[in-house]
């Protein structure tokens, strides 16, 4: 595992990006609703005399609270750009990885950091680019030896 940390956070726009569409959605229905359920309680249990004073009631009330709630909603869309880096980094270089191997590129050894995810599919790339290695090597030696001497036997040059 590498201890190399990623510089760039922000990796892979459509995966993080969705991400942080999400979990705003997800945090202004929790709002929407907290903020309904605070103004059908306050109604019933104190039975303002008009709208004005019921929202002045809860802001005086709440308000802190839905000032905090606002304050800490860039702390949590910060952790999950953060968090996502952990499997949308190594995803990028997993498939970049493969993209060099499908054009015949050789690759260098895929490692990640230790806390990131998908290390075992990077394992499992790494042994495919062993494997499609080994297998240009002994391609490129059967064709030296069949370009040598034409009718020499594939399978003894390989065995």
């Amino acid at each position: 595992m590498s201890e190399i940390r990623r510089g760039k956070k922000y990796i892979d726009g459509e995966v993080q990006g969705t991400l942080i569409y999400r979990t705003l959605i997800h945090w202004l229905v929790i709002q929407f609703t907290l903020a309904f359920i605070l103004l059908a309680w306050t109604a019933v249990s104190l039975r303002p005399d008009s709208f004005t004073e019921l929202c002045l009631e809860l802001w005086v009330r709440y308000g802190p609270v839905a000032i905090a709630s606002v304050l800490l909603l860039p702390i949590i869309l910060f952790d999950v750009v953060h968090t996502s880096n952990r499997f949308a980094g190594p995803m990028y270089r997993i498939r970049n990885t493969l993209k060099s191997l499908a054009k015949g590129q050789a690759t260098a050894k895929l490692s990640l950091r230790e806390n990131d995810f998908w290390s075992d599919v990077a394992a499992d790339v790494n042994v495919v680019a062993e494997r499609l290695e080994t297998l240009r090597h002994d391609s490129a030696e059967l064709a030296n030896v069949l370009d040598e001497d034409p009718a020499t036997d594939p399978a003894s040059v390989l065995a």
